[in-house]
């Protein structure tokens, strides 16, 4: 069973990440062109909480039951980071709510979404290699 969520959780965050990038390229658009905010940004902007959700969850599960040797270091670094990376997902998403604004929504996206993209991709890096 743990393999199941091994994969699932290895395999989610190609689509979260993917998703992420998508948004984050449309913010910018978005912001370099003036656009509106649409459907397609609104439901982006609630969904892709709820994604990184799904693998947090996934996570922990891989984390106590796996049987993988790591150091109580590289243990607990990983979850450490991408609950940092999941909070500023949440904490912009509410922001980017409240907003009245669709040039604010799109600077909150690419502040708060691009911080926690790279924070992903830092925390992916340091537990997939021996840095």
């Amino acid at each position: 069973m743990n393999q199941f969520f091994l994969y699932g959780h290895s395999h989610w965050r190609y689509l979260l990440l993917l998703f992420l990038i998508i948004f984050i390229l449309k913010a910018i658009i978005g912001i370099i062109g003036k656009k509106p905010w649409g459907k397609f940004d609104k439901i982006t902007a609630r969904l892709l909480p709820i994604a990184a959700d799904v693998q947090l969850l996934q996570g922990i599960i891989v984390l106590v039951t796996t049987e993988k040797d790591l150091s109580p270091f590289r243990k607990f670094e990983h979850p450490f980071i991408m609950l940092i990376a999941i909070i500023l997902l949440h904490v912009g998403s509410v922001f980017i709510k409240k907003s009245d604004n669709d040039t604010k929504r799109f600077k909150l996206v690419l502040g708060f979404y691009l911080s926690s993209l790279l924070l992903m991709l830092l925390g992916i890096w340091r537990i997939t290699t021996n840095a």
